[in-house]
């Protein structure tokens, strides 16, 4: 309100103004015009003071001033109130010209910018949007980068077969099946775009599956783990890749219904107890690669009718063919050195059997309980006999001994053979070898003399 009031009296006040300068005007002009001659040359704005005289009037030269007014280049100025050209102004306001700006608002030419918003001319981004930089985490156009492969451990299922990789990137084991009738395992899978080599079976693979009836294995499987198949009573068949190199303990151990395998040339060992208790196995093929036929590893396969052990085997481990009941036939190549406990040992269809010159031992009871076997023949490389080596062969007959290397014969070596048995040695062994057999379980009929 008090505002209002100020701008009302300054208003008042500038109309007086103009109003005297108006008067002063009208006045000035009259005076001109009734002048008789020329008048001298205008003053200068400022220097009314000395108007011109007029001749004919008297003293006209003098105008009496009207004390309310002033001259009209200076007039009197109201205290209270400033020129026209400058009023006072009030010290709450500004200028007419600029008038006081409120301290709330802006400019109207830069209006105040809210501060949840950006500029007209940068609006605010989006802090989920960049720039044309990429946020981080957008690949997209970005060449894609193939994720690390799995590591080693991690588990898959392809169908109805298990697999585990063993080197993250190239190779799996297989590690099962709930399949049954014919199982294959392929030499290749294929998970999320990565190819794998099947390298290996797994310990306990298929363990007790009575489901299986044949198993393929291809190329790529390298090893068979610890009673892989044991106990698949229902297998009839496995056909071993070549580029196996290891079959495990007890792989193929009591599968009932198996009845024939061939070892594959890339296998070096027979492992223990690899085909025990395979009651039909009728049929083994083993290939030449394979130096060692481990303990037990064909036990108790009693319907083996026939062994043939390649040159390349050097070793028989106890119990290998022990129980093979059908076995008639046994041929053991030049190559072998040792025959182990009970290698041969209850197989009761055998009659004979030739061991190499090159084999230097034969351990206890390795044909014993060969109720059949009749004839012996052991090579010129011999050098120890073990205990109980032909214990209750009851119908050997014919013991020849080519060596003259024999230094050692342990305690009943020859107990229960037949009590009518020759034992031949080489003529110049007779006396020394007499000697080196006496008392070792054979009847006092039996005797050593030359071979015939």
């Amino acid at each position: 309100m008090k505002k209002k009031v100020l701008l009302f009296l300054l208003s008042v006040s500038v109309a007086t103004v103009s109003l005297s300068h108006m008067e002063s005007w009208v006045f000035a002009e009259a005076v001109t015009e009734g002048s008789i001659g020329e008048s001298s040359k205008e003053p200068a704005e400022g220097s009314t003071e000395e108007a011109p005289k007029d001749p004919t009037e008297g003293s006209a030269e003098e105008l009496p001033k009207d004390p309310t007014e002033g001259s009209v280049e200076e007039l009197p100025k109201d205290p209270t109130e400033g020129s026209a050209e400058e009023p006072p102004k009030d010290p709450t306001e500004g200028s007419a010209e600029e008038p006081p700006k409120d301290p709330t608002e802006g400019f109207a030419e830069e209006p105040p910018k809210d501060p949840t918003e950006g500029s007209a001319e940068e609006p605010p981004k989006d802090p989920t949007e960049g720039s044309t930089e990429k946020p981080e985490g957008d690949n997209s156009g970005d060449t894609v980068l193939t994720p690390e492969p799995p590591a080693a451990g991690v588990v898959f299922d392809i169908g109805q077969d298990h697999y585990k990789v063993t080197t993250a990137g190239s190779e799996v084991a297989f590690t099962g099946t709930s399949g049954t009738g014919t199982i294959k395992i392929p030499a290749l899978v294929t998970v999320d775009n990565i190819t794998y080599k099947v390298t290996s079976i797994e310990s306990d693979a298929c363990k007790n599956n009575t489901g299986i009836e044949i198993v393929i294995l291809e190329g790529n499987i390298t090893s068979i783990g610890n009673n892989a198949f044991s106990g698949c009573t229902g297998l009839k068949s496995v056909l071993l890749n070549t580029g196996i190199t290891t079959i495990g303990m007890e792989a193929f151990s009591d599968c009932i219904a198996l009845t024939s395998v061939a070892i594959p040339k890339t296998i070096t060992k027979i492992a223990a107890r690899t085909f025990r208790g395979c009651t039909k196995l009728k049929t083994v093929s083993i290939s030449s690669g394979v130096t060692v036929i481990g303990k037990g590893a064909f036990r108790d396969c009693m319907s083996l009718s026939m062994i043939t052990v390649p040159k390349s085997v050097t070793s028989i481990n106890e119990n290998a063919f022990n129980g093979c009941l059908k076995v008639s036939t046994v041929t053991l190549k030049t190559g072998l050195k040792s025959i182990g406990d009970s290698a041969f040992a209850n197989c009761t269809s055998l009659k004979s059997i030739s061991v190499p010159k090159s084999v230097t031992t034969i351990k206890s009871n390795a044909f014993s309980g060969d109720k059949k076997l009749s004839v012996v023949t052991i090579g010129s490389g011999l050098k120890l006999l073990g205990k109980k080596v032909f214990c209750n062969c009851s119908k050997l007959s014919v013991i020849i001994i080519k060596s003259g290397n024999l230094d050692t014969v342990k305690s009943n070596a020859f107990m229960g053979i037949s009590s009518s048995a020759v034992i031949q040695v080489k003529s110049a062994k007779v006396a020394e070898y007499t000697k080196l057999m006496a008392g070792k379980g054979q009847g006092k009929n039996v005797t050593v003399t030359k071979i015939i």
